[in-house]
């Protein structure tokens, strides 16, 4: 199984032994001396040792870069709470005073005996003065023309008021100013 060089009497071309094969890969590859099987096992514990230090590095960086951006969150978090529950008083107090602001004129016009009284009153007295030409034909038990001449008669006053409605001022342009 080795190679045949050279005899050492003639100078001929060498010869090859054709049932040569290289050994495994084992064998070439593992030591077979002491010395050399101990600078295997120190060279892979030191492989070992430094694949080990650059996880941890890898891990370590992750950990403090998860830590430091928990911190900015829960650093600011009890400002910003307190900030939000300041704002939401605020807003709460700013409701309340436009919602007083907007009753005045109805604790104005308290329901007292006199003040309903004298909307009943007034409410009779616009009535005797209001056209004739503005009521209309009760339809009830009646057929289906009378229904539809008084849905006309309604539809055309209403489009009357909301055109004049619609001239008028804004709501709450019109309280403020008055």
């Amino acid at each position: 199984m080795a190679i045949r060089t050279r005899d050492r009497d003639t100078d001929t071309v060498p010869v090859f032994d054709q049932d040569y094969r290289p050994p495994p890969w084992r064998e070439r590859l593992v030591p077979k001396t002491v010395l050399g099987i101990s600078m295997l096992i120190l060279a892979t514990a030191i492989g070992s040792a430094f694949s080990g230090t650059i996880l941890y590095a890898y891990y370590d960086y992750r950990l403090s870069s998860n830590e430091d951006r928990i911190e900015s969150f829960t650093g600011n978090f009890d400002q910003r709470f307190q900030t939000a529950l300041d704002t939401i008083a605020a807003e709460r107090e700013t409701a309340k005073a436009e919602v007083r602001k907007e009753l005045e004129p109805i604790k104005k016009l308290t329901a007292s005996s006199e003040t309903l009284e004298e909307l009943v009153a007034d409410a009779s007295r616009g009535r005797s003065t209001a056209p004739s030409d503005v009521d209309v034909v009760d339809p009830y038990r009646r057929e289906p023309d009378v229904h539809h001449q008084v849905a006309d008669e309604i539809a055309a006053a209403v489009d009357i008021v909301a055109s004049r409605l619609s001239e008028l001022p804004m709501r709450g342009h019109a309280l403020r100013q008055s």
